[in-house]
């Protein structure tokens, strides 16, 4: 079954894991998963992290369907390669929206993804809300869990691109990504 992921809000592009960067990989996807089956669910293995902790833990991430928050699945689609950004930007450029296969497309797909602290009911827990990278994201370049990572040293494009701004996302989520 596919799931259609309305453009109009995207602006351009993450129990489980402590936060952290990992390289996961995509082994599950619930389309109708969530209160009143309401949410695309990504469940996410991390295969390398740069905390220990974080290998072989599983991670749910929750997707609501709603239009405004459309971004995120754009945002996976990119990161476990179902689509790119330029098609993104195309399709909301003929104001149409994108059809994306998670289950027989991303299934054991790659990705990287930062893990940040919150509070979620009253409890500590990671979110990673759209902070997944595709693994040949300048960014994640010189991971320590990036296992095609350059360890030559700080001075990469990839380092430099860390402080670069997308005006498009004023979370910053996707600094220096695509």
């Amino acid at each position: 079954m596919a799931i259609e992921a309305y453009t109009d809000h995207y602006t351009g592009g993450a129990g489980g894991f402590v936060p952290g960067k990992c390289y996961i990989k995509l082994v599950e996807v619930d389309e109708n998963g969530g209160k009143n089956g309401q949410s695309l669910v990504l469940t996410y293995e991390c295969l390398d992290s740069d905390l220990e902790e974080n290998v072989g833990e599983r991670h749910q991430d929750f997707f609501s369907k709603t239009p405004k928050s459309m971004w995120r699945i754009h945002v996976a689609a990119i990161a476990f390669g179902l689509t790119t950004e330029d098609e993104v930007q195309q399709a909301k450029a003929a104001n149409k929206g994108m059809v994306y296969d998670f289950p027989a497309n991303g299934i054991g797909k790659t990705a990287f993804c930062e893990g940040v602290e919150e509070v979620f009911e009253n409890k500590p827990a990671t979110k990673i809300d759209g902070r997944l990278y595709p693994v040949d994201a300048k960014r994640c370049m010189n991971w320590k869990c990036n296992p095609n990572r350059d360890s030559s040293g700080d001075s990469s494009d990839a380092a430099k691109s860390e402080k670069t701004s997308n005006t498009n996302d004023p979370g910053g989520l996707l600094d220096g990504v695509f």
